[in-house]
């Protein structure tokens, strides 16, 4: 991604990618479309990765927090449960 990143940078030109690692989109994307069932949810900055957001496209829990000024998505694993404890 380094590499794509730098080419965009030097030839000014826009890279379209599918990318399901959203810390990776984060790093690298300045703007993004989320699919949900075949259609666009939602499309923008940043700034549309929330919680509820990302809840509802992926089915998972998250928070989304800023570190050393990038934001990263945490997984919410405390709201798992354990197969093993269902008897």
């Amino acid at each position: 991604m380094e590499l794509v990143s730098t080419h965009v940078q030097k030839r000014d030109v826009a890279v379209v990618a599918a990318l399901h690692d959203l810390n990776l989109a984060t790093r690298y994307c300045d703007r993004l479309v989320l699919l949900h069932d075949g259609r666009i949810y939602d499309a923008g900055s940043l700034e549309i990765l929330t919680p509820d957001t990302i809840r509802t496209v992926y089915g998972a829990n998250v928070s989304v927090v800023h570190h050393d000024g990038e934001r990263v998505i945490v997984p919410d694993t405390s709201s798992r449960t354990n197969d093993t404890d269902a008897s």
